[in-house]
């Protein structure tokens, strides 16, 4: 995979998804994601909806909706996933910029319902500027 940003939605029993960035795998069912990946730079993986278990190496992180990593490319561990602020992440182009996902309904139940302050990102680490790339019509 080459650099850039992405939005993935994997419905309930469809047989889930792998999302493969550098050393590091995503297993990822009923559930939508969104990041960047930048080849030798940082990775960033936001949880929507749903539950992602990540992998890289032996190390394990579970990311519930609402959280985020965010990690170099070159990390040799997982660090703990730190929360996102959803409801900025969904005035992100990845979201506004193509048709209503199925999972619309219950990423906005998350938005509402994260708690303010708990564990929350450091400035600018999840904005969503930053998931501002080339943006490919669904069609392509």
């Amino acid at each position: 995979m080459g650099a850039g940003d992405f939005l993935v939605y994997v419905p309930k029993n469809s047989g889930g998804a792998k999302i493969k960035m550098g050393n590091v795998t995503a297993a990822v069912t009923g559930t939508t994601v969104m990041g960047e990946y930048t080849p030798g730079g940082l990775i960033k993986f936001i949880v929507l909806e749903g539950t992602v278990w990540m992998y890289l190496g032996n190390s394990l992180a579970i990311i519930h909706a609402g959280r985020a990593l965010i990690f170099n490319e070159n990390a040799t561990r997982l660090p703990d996933p730190s929360e996102a602020d959803l409801r900025l992440l969904l005035q992100s182009i990845l979201i506004t910029g193509f048709p209503p996902l199925p999972s619309d309904a219950i990423i906005a139940w998350v938005a509402i319902n994260q708690q303010p302050g708990l564990n929350p990102p450091k400035k600018d680490s999840i904005n969503p500027a930053n998931l501002v790339g080339e943006v490919v019509s669904p069609e392509q």
